[in-house]
């Protein structure tokens, strides 16, 4: 497994952990600058190991079109 293949799979891991501790959990650790920024190295990661990547828009072209809704939201939560 090459570094860019161990790099990709251990943030995929840390992106989905802070994922659980923003959305169920509502006690992130990071900041959404943070996360932002996890997310646009994990971009260039897919994209040099060869998975479509076409562009990466940043986080206000996601918000525009993201809904806060997952698994385990609770109406009422700091995050209304």
């Amino acid at each position: 497994m090459s570094s860019n293949e161990r790099e990709f799979r251990n943030l995929q891991k840390e992106l989905l952990k802070h994922k659980r501790l923003y959305y169920i959990e509502e006690k992130p650790i990071i900041s959404d600058y943070e996360y932002d920024m996890l997310e646009k190295r994990s971009f260039v990661l897919a994209k040099a190991l060869g998975f479509r990547a076409d562009s990466w828009l940043g986080p206000d072209e996601f918000e525009k079109h993201h809904v806060h809704w997952m698994v385990g939201y609770k109406e009422g939560s700091i995050y209304e």
